[in-house]
């Protein structure tokens, strides 16, 4: 699952899931969001280096989506503290307790 957290308001402003951390994964989370807020102004997106976030096409992608990207050095852990935090609260009570059937199934509890 990929998310994109909007730091104004601490909510989650877009999302998509896959069975593969994949770029494409995280364009359809910041389109979700784009699509959803309307940006009036450039965006800023912080993110890890992980090969989803360092390919061509999702440095391509954010100059043609008005956004722009904040990534810090190799290990530093706290690239993104508010989707950290965000990713820790659905995984330890909720994901971590259940054996759900498919992938569906996830998507249906943890998006409801």
């Amino acid at each position: 699952m990929a998310s994109v957290v909007d730091l104004f308001v601490r909510q989650v402003a877009g999302w998509s899931m896959n069975p593969l951390m994949s770029t494409g994964l995280v364009m359809n989370a910041v389109l979700m969001t784009s699509w959803k807020r309307r940006p009036a102004q450039e965006v800023l997106i912080p993110y890890d280096q992980e090969s989803q976030y360092t390919s061509r096409e999702w440095r391509d992608f954010l100059v043609g989506h008005q956004t722009r990207a904040s990534m810090s050095r190799f290990g530093y852990c706290h690239d993104n503290p508010v989707a950290e935090r965000f990713f820790s609260l659905l995984q330890t009570p909720r994901v971590n307790r259940i054996i759900y059937q498919d992938r569906n199934a996830a998507r249906r509890d943890n998006f409801d």
